[in-house]
C-alpha cells in the first residue's frame, strides 16, 4: 500500500448515532469509511477486501464484540 491511499476503518456497532460519529471524525481526518451494523454485515465487508482497522462495539445484540473476535471469517 503506497502512502498515498488512505487507511480504511470498519466500524461497526448497532447504534446508527455511534456509527455516524465515529465515521464523521475519521472521514475528516482522511480516513475510508465502512459502516456495519452488527456481525454478519461486518463479516460480509471483511470478505470484500482489505480493512486496515477494525472499531466494533462489545454490546450488541446480534454477536457481541467479544465472540465477533474469535470467529473465523
Amino acid at each position: 500500500m503506497s502512502s498515498d491511499e488512505k487507511k480504511s476503518v470498519l466500524i461497526v456497532d448497532d447504534d446508527i448515532t455511534v456509527r455516524k460519529l465515529i465515521s464523521h471524525h475519521l472521514k475528516r481526518n482522511d480516513y475510508s469509511v465502512i459502516e456495519a451494523e452488527g456481525s454478519t454485515q461486518a463479516f460480509e465487508e471483511l470478505k470484500k477486501g482489505d480493512i486496515d482497522l477494525v472499531l466494533c462495539d462489545v454490546t450488541m445484540e446480534e454477536m457481541d464484540g467479544f465472540t465477533v473476535r474469535f470467529c473465523d471469517s
